[in-house]
């Protein structure tokens, strides 16, 4: 009872993060891609885990190890979603003892409040994947070295918290060794090195497969981000917007830009009547105003103690190193990918905040709090919606079919692979085909002699597609992956997933495109490049949507040539009942192809006969 009249005030804010954390989608059934690949891997044995990670996944194994133990119980998506639940409220306690340590227990129950109605912290938690493991460690880590630097404790747990890191993401090593490095020149050099060999026995146990990641991304012909955010102004905006504001939120979405259409349509206006003042006004109260506020505390904070001027430090190497990895075309400059420096910035910008004399710090700090809670649950245009009901009926359907009749998948292709892997899946999504999985799938398809690279594609496959030239192995693909898996009484089915593109795209819209210069910078996402919209380019995304429809138009035609299409079933989102059959067509008489020139909406199988 005496500890809960000491402590009510964090048990009333571990209670709030938690009431924020689980909702209706923590309850959701049906998963969406990238979850797909989690899961199924996380399924295997460890020796077929690690394998996986290696060539398929691209992704550093702690997590994978954690949901290894849970991926075969029944409710395991329920389990898992309440393991990152687990691991983002004990974050509220970390926090917590950070904010104790570096002032006092009321800066610690502010820093708590802070993450708890976090944004970032609230909507990674349905996602099943390691985000929330990996802030929680990184937060441990930040707490221990502060306690290290303050106090001359923790330095053993500190070594052992970098080693988990150093497992739990690809570039845990580098925020390790900026941390020791930091420590090297300001503490004891000795206890720096010893622990940062401690801490690297963990990347020395993730390195085999590391190298083997880092040979599969080199052979990419399209980067896998080019749609994130580049190295600009705006960029750098984002990256503080993404912490201290969720208006225009890159953190959790796989669109471009799905709510920055906000400030985009905003600034468009200025150009055009009528005025979007409902867009102006949003911007500035939900983003500009948290932003600038975030910006005030940051500062005050690297101006107030040595303590935080360290913090700032190692903010400032992670994001400068991914400033670097940015111009040398290795990542976007993502701020989810950045978030050992996010967790850094919100506490020194709270810790700004809170050591201004003046009384209107309380109120920047309820206005931060507030945004917050207010654009994450209630704001109409970024409420939380529901983001794990891509399949269930999807999935259920899927089940259903024969173990033995071939599935072409776009877009889940790769993923599907290993979830349903008793299924005959062939993949050829994006990724699969021309990015950082592509090298072998295209190669197999349209010869090794054509000596496709980065520089060369886009050249090459003008003059493929503009001579309608058949790839050179298509007849062999097609034999192996799926006429030799078939009989005179097997199906073929098609599966695609859009929203409102249409599959194949007209020859001469390709041709069209690729007559323009090639555009190789990763990004299309800029403010520069939203406002204006350079139509003289084609940029790397639509240059991997040309090869992708091509190569689609190509093996459907060749199937066509001993199949027919002989019912097309659609199925589209249904609110809260995840996807349902809307329509289904039976004895076609045109081409599966005419059929997927058209904008497409939802999931689209396509079932062909001999």
């Amino acid at each position: 009872m005496n500890f809960i009249k000491r402590n009510y005030i964090l048990i009333l804010i571990l209670f709030l993060g938690i009431i924020l954390r689980i909702n209706i989608d923590t309850f959701a059934s049906g998963l969406n891609f990238d979850e797909f690949a989690i899961i199924s891997i996380s399924k295997q044995n460890f020796l077929e885990l690690f394998k996986s990670l290696a060539i398929q996944d691209y992704h550093a194994p702690l997590y994978y190890i954690f949901c290894h133990i849970f991926a075969n119980f029944k409710s395991q998506f329920l389990i898992l979603k309440l393991l990152n639940v687990f691991f983002s409220c004990l974050n509220i306690l970390v926090f917590y003892k950070i904010g104790k340590t570096l002032i006092n227990k009321r800066f610690g129950y502010i820093l708590a409040l802070a993450i708890s109605t976090n944004h970032l912290q609230i909507t990674t938690v349905n996602f099943i994947k390691f985000y929330c493991l990996n802030m929680l460690l990184v937060s441990l880590s930040v707490y221990f070295l502060i306690n290290y630097i303050k106090k001359e404790k923790n330095k053993h747990l500190l070594a052992i918290t970098n080693f988990f890191i150093t497992l739990s993401f690809t570039y845990g090593i580098i925020f390790v060794f900026f941390e020791y490095l930091i420590l090297f020149f300001t503490k004891n050099k000795k206890e720096a090195i010893k622990g940062f060999i401690i801490s690297i026995a963990g990347f020395i146990l993730y390195s085999p497969i590391l190298i083997i990641q880092t040979q599969y991304a080199l052979t990419s012909l399209i980067s896998p981000h080019c749609e994130h955010p580049d190295l600009s102004i705006f960029g750098f905006y984002i990256l503080l917007n993404d912490y201290f504001s969720p208006l225009i939120n890159y953190c959790t979405s796989t669109k471009t830009l799905e709510s920055a259409v906000l400030l985009i349509s905003a600034l468009k206006s200025f150009k055009q009547a009528p005025i979007d003042y409902i867009s102006i006004i949003s911007f500035v109260i939900f983003s500009l105003i948290p932003v600038l506020i975030s910006i005030f505390g940051i500062y005050k904070a690297i101006k107030k103690e040595v303590l935080t001027q360290k913090l700032a430090l190692l903010c400032t190497f992670y994001i400068l190193f991914s400033a670097i990895a940015t111009l040398l075309k290795i990542n976007g400059f993502i701020p989810l990918y950045m978030y050992p420096s996010g967790i850094i910035l919100i506490i020194l910008c709270y810790f700004g905040l809170y050591q201004e004399k003046s009384k209107i710090k309380y109120l920047f700090i309820a206005y931060l709090i507030f945004v917050q809670i207010f654009i994450t649950n209630v704001y109409p245009l970024q409420k939380r919606e529901l983001k794990t009901k891509y399949f269930a009926n999807i999935d259920k359907y899927i089940e259903k079919i024969d173990s033995n009749t071939p599935i072409i998948m776009f877009d889940a292709g790769r993923f599907a692979k290993y979830y349903y892997n008793d299924k005959n899946i062939i993949a050829l999504d994006y990724e699969e085909l021309c990015a950082s999985h592509g090298r072998k799938l295209i190669d197999e398809i349209y010869g090794k002699e054509l000596n496709i690279n980065k520089k060369n594609i886009k050249d090459k496959f003008f003059k493929i597609i503009t001579n309608n030239e058949n790839p050179k192995n298509i007849e062999k693909f097609i034999n192996e992956k799926i006429f030799s898996k078939t009989n005179k009484d097997t199906k073929i089915i098609l599966i695609y997933n859009s929203s409102a593109t249409p599959l194949i795209l007209s020859k001469n819209y390709m041709i069209n495109k690729l007559n323009k210069k090639f555009d190789n910078n990763l990004s299309n996402s800029t403010l520069f490049y939203q406002l204006n919209k350079d139509t003289k380019t084609i940029n790397q995304s639509k240059l991997g949507n040309i090869i992708q429809s091509y190569t689609t138009q190509k093996i459907i035609e060749r199937i066509e040539k001993e199949y027919k299409p002989i019912k097309i079933e659609q199925f589209l989102e249904v609110p809260l009942k995840n996807y349902e059959k809307y329509t289904e067509m039976t004895d076609l008489k045109v081409s599966s192809i005419d059929f997927m020139k058209q904008p497409l909406m939802g999931w689209i199988f396509v079932t062909y006969q001999k």
